[in-house]
């Protein structure tokens, strides 16, 4: 379920490829040990004044131990899903997008 307020079906559109692309750059970065519980909750997307896109996602992961592994030492996992995941949007709309991931446990 993808709300995008204020803004147009291809926001929607485009928010929905976001959570894509970075599901399946964690897919590719944890395929064995990553459970497939895994969720993307789209947090905000927009477009900004300089016309880049913002794009923020929390993964949100069954528990603690499984948070550790996804974020990595010092974020090293998660930003190499995130600066993967960043390129390729980047490529497919050909301008400049900044990509935040949140990782979180299930309460």
């Amino acid at each position: 379920a993808w709300a995008v307020e204020g803004g147009a079906a291809t926001d929607a559109g485009e928010a929905e490829m976001a959570a894509e692309c970075v599901r399946e750059q964690l897919f590719r970065r944890f395929y064995k040990e990553l459970p497939y519980r895994i969720a993307l909750k789209q947090v905000d997307f927009k477009t900004l004044r300089d016309g880049s896109t913002r794009a923020e996602l929390d993964v949100i992961v069954p528990d603690d131990n499984v948070r550790m592994i996804v974020v990595g030492a010092g974020g090293a996992a998660i930003g190499v899903v995130g600066r993967a995941a960043r390129l390729e949007l980047e490529a497919l709309w050909k301008r400049r997008v900044h990509l935040i991931l949140n990782v979180k446990a299930r309460k």
